[in-house]
């Protein structure tokens, strides 16, 4: 598809930690989506928060940094850093400004108010997140309020989000799902010797150290596993990953660690493909999703995987057997050992990755998201392709 305007764009990003290789699931959506949509017709800036970022990278793949303070604060740093990108965006009199989350979403009446085209991509129900207090909650329910009822588009990322944003706020939605870029796998033995790993001798699971993502059943369930089972031994649990900040949760997980627990921190690249790819199982015990990136790359690698029986889950469409309750650490442990030894055959694994690339391209992604922003800049009501 071929897509011409006469004039650059100016289009502002907002709502995420920062680019590049930063942890999150919204700065993975942002740091794979838009290198696809920087053309010769947009000049597309993100705003990034200083405390996550190297302040003197400032351009990244076409994609325009603008770095700015930010307090690290897990209560106020997003709508500190959203209300001063909102500013800047308006100062620098961008054309369409896209703002990322519900809680940021906050402000999206204010990018109105201020003149500006907004685009808002609602990446999940956060305020069910099991770190937030009730204020915090009511806070991420009025950031989803005003985002959903003042911007010109919403985006959604999973099916489940957009059927209850028609419902509940009567309006049209764009489903854009997360998307993957297929890797081949990497067998690098030295990365797996630094963690002292083999290959198809561990279960891995992946994400930030926060309660929802169920890490503290994982490490109950894997415990269990060892003990029902002798031929278990040997197969170890490794969590890459690590908290935004840091609090008792995170302490307790990293305290846990053992001969056979391996936390691993923050990886990618290299060292994510490797172990992806040599793992023997992938977990998600989460109980809040949007639509899990981790998942679909475990899915991409051809990797055997059992996730928490919750929505965002269902809609990648595993097997009904590899689902198990959210919390339940019997569940857990028998799916553990269920399919810990079973290895997906070459046409299945074969069948994931090709389905990963058929529903989840970023590339297809980005022409959509383009689509949008160019029927709003232009003023057109059009949905074509879309």
């Amino acid at each position: 598809m071929t897509l011409n305007c006469k004039k650059a764009y100016k289009i502002a990003v907002v709502g995420l930690r920062g680019i590049p290789h930063v942890m999150g699931g919204i700065e993975t959506h942002c740091e794979n989506l838009y290198p696809f949509l920087v053309r010769k017709e947009i000049e597309l800036t993100i705003f990034t928060r200083k405390s996550y970022i190297n302040p003197l990278i400032k351009e990244y793949k076409g994609i325009k940094l603008h770095v700015l303070p930010c307090i690290k604060n897990k209560y106020f740093e997003s709508y500190f850093h959203t209300f001063a990108g909102v500013l800047t965006a308006w100062l620098k009199k961008v054309d369409l400004l896209h703002i990322h989350a519900i809680g940021p979403g906050l402000f999206v009446p204010l990018a109105r108010l201020l003149g500006m085209k907004v685009v808002f991509t609602h990446h999940g129900p956060d305020y069910n997140r099991l770190k937030w207090n009730k204020f915090a909650k009511l806070i991420l329910m009025a950031g989803e309020f005003f985002a959903c009822t003042s911007a010109h588009a919403v985006i959604t990322v999973a099916k489940y989000i957009d059927e209850s944003i028609q419902s509940r706020f009567k309006r049209q939605t764009y489903n854009l799902p997360n998307g993957v870029i297929v890797k081949p796998g990497n067998h690098d033995r030295n990365i797996l010797k630094k963690f002292g790993l083999m290959k198809n001798k561990y279960i891995f699971a992946l994400g930030r150290f926060v309660p929802e993502k169920g890490f503290h059943d994982l490490i109950r369930a894997y415990r269990r596993f060892l003990s029902l089972n002798k031929n278990n031994k040997g197969i170890k649990l490794v969590i890459a990953g690590r908290a935004d900040h840091n609090d008792n949760y995170s302490k307790t997980l990293l305290d846990s660690a053992d001969e056979n627990i391996v936390f691993t921190g923050f990886i990618s690249d290299l060292t994510l493909r490797t172990i992806f790819s040599q793992a023997g199982l992938f977990v998600i015990p989460s109980y809040h999703e949007g639509l899990p990136l981790a998942l679909l790359e475990a899915l991409s690698y051809g990797l055997s995987s059992i996730a928490s029986d919750i929505p965002p889950h269902h809609e990648i469409g595993l097997d009904k057997e590899r689902y198990f309750k959210p919390g339940d650490i019997d569940a857990l442990s028998a799916k553990m050992s269920q399919f810990c030894f079973k290895k997906l055959p070459a046409h299945q694994k074969k069948k994931e990755i090709f389905l990963i690339k058929k529903n989840y391209n970023w590339e297809k992604i980005a022409e959509k998201t383009y689509l949008i922003y160019l029927n709003l800049l232009k003023g057109s009501a059009a949905r074509t392709g879309i």
